[in-house]
């Protein structure tokens, strides 16, 4: 019996099972990593579980679905929110630190809201409360 010889290859052979492996750990690292990532921006969302209580001296805004505004059920156009607010904060009690409730249909465009709630903040209100079911 003659065994046949092979010539062998003088090439290079690459192993793919460890750069596979590599491969597999860093996703693994990576899946495990995202799951520990904050958000950029911190947040202390508000507690809805409690209600506060009106006070007398507390100032209602109220925006219906047709983005009317009334101030304590009296229509007001909201160029003349300002004003409105402005003059019944000064009425108040407490030097003027009245809270502004704001109560608003969910239905009106989010640029209402934003327009309403800065110029109520631009009016000197001591605290804005957004009401909530």
């Amino acid at each position: 019996m003659r065994f046949i010889k092979r010539e062998s290859r003088k090439g290079i052979e690459l192993n793919l099972t460890p750069l596979i492996d590599v491969l597999f750990n860093m996703i693994i690292f990576l899946v495990i990593a995202a799951g520990f990532i904050k958000p950029g921006i911190s947040l202390q969302l508000p507690d809805v579980s409690g209600r506060e209580k009106m006070e007398k001296g507390d100032i209602i805004i109220s925006v219906d679905h047709n983005s009317t505004v009334y101030v304590d059920k009296e229509a007001v156009e909201i160029g003349k929110l300002d004003g409105m607010i402005y003059s019944r904060l000064g009425e108040g009690l407490n030097g003027g630190k009245k809270r502004v409730v704001f109560y608003g249909d969910g239905s009106i465009p989010y640029r209402t809201f934003v327009k309403i709630v800065d110029v109520i903040k631009s009016s000197g209100a001591g605290e804005i409360s957004i009401a909530h079911e």
